[in-house]
């Protein structure tokens, strides 16, 4: 639906434009999710979108206000940070809501040299990097194929475990704690 959305608040604001009105597209749609409450329903939000600069976003971060951003420690991929950082800036002051960096995630690592500078570069940049996730293809791939999350694939569809695949999920608790800290929420108590 929020990909529709752009095109409906585009007919809204020129239809208040025609009776002379002003109309914020992100002002709207910051109203609508909080009349109806979706801050006080909701702890957490998770909204994947496209990461290209548009309306899909633009209306995911009007949206969620704090962003993780997923991160290939390459050279396109440093491109990609900075100019979201210059995104989510731009943004900010045109409708005048706070977003957040809660985290960059930097993905597929697999410790080459120029990563390791890349990744060291982006550290001194100031982004909270909590974690970094090796390279996990065969991990991720299953879980796309079998529609369901690391967890649920390791212990449901694989024949053995792989040391490096229960790091990685030992990795999603680590930043999932330090995303709840963020967020200044209480994890619930895990039994096992």
């Amino acid at each position: 639906m929020l990909e529709d959305l752009h095109e409906f608040l585009l007919n809204e604001k020129q239809q208040a434009e025609n009776f002379g009105e002003s109309y914020s597209m992100y002002h709207q749609l910051h109203r609508v999710l909080r009349e109806a409450n979706v801050r006080d329903e909701y702890d957490v939000i998770i909204v994947d979108s496209a990461g290209k600069a548009g309306p899909i976003l633009y209306n995911a971060l009007v949206a969620v206000r704090n962003v993780v951003i997923p991160f290939e420690a390459t050279a396109k991929g440093q491109e990609s940070i900075e100019g979201l950082d210059d995104l989510v800036d731009g943004l900010e002051q045109s409708i005048d809501v706070d977003v957040g960096v809660l985290s960059v995630l930097p993905i597929g690592y697999k410790d080459t040299r120029d990563q390791r500078e890349i990744l060291e570069e982006l550290r001194e940049s100031g982004f909270p990097v909590p974690v970094v996730i090796g390279e996990r293809g065969s991990l991720m791939e299953g879980c796309w194929k079998q529609q369901c999350s690391p967890y649920r694939y390791v212990e449901e569809h694989r024949d053995r475990k792989r040391d490096y695949e229960l790091k990685t999920l030992d990795q999603f608790d680590e930043l999932a704690r330090y995303l709840e800290k963020q967020a200044e929420l209480e994890a619930p108590e895990v039994t096992a």
